[in-house]
């Protein structure tokens, strides 16, 4: 999940997600959170 959020597609031949794919996956993931916790820290 987390490399679907950083790019990664999931077709048969692509491979396995690389550490870059991944590491913007966590970027991405870090900002959800954040505005998460803004949105619903505020009610």
């Amino acid at each position: 999940m987390v490399a679907s959020l950083g790019g990664f597609l999931g077709r048969k031949s692509d491979g396995d997600p690389g550490a870059e794919t991944t590491w913007k996956g966590l970027e991405r993931l870090t900002d959800i959170a954040a505005v998460f916790a803004i949105f619903f820290s505020s009610a």
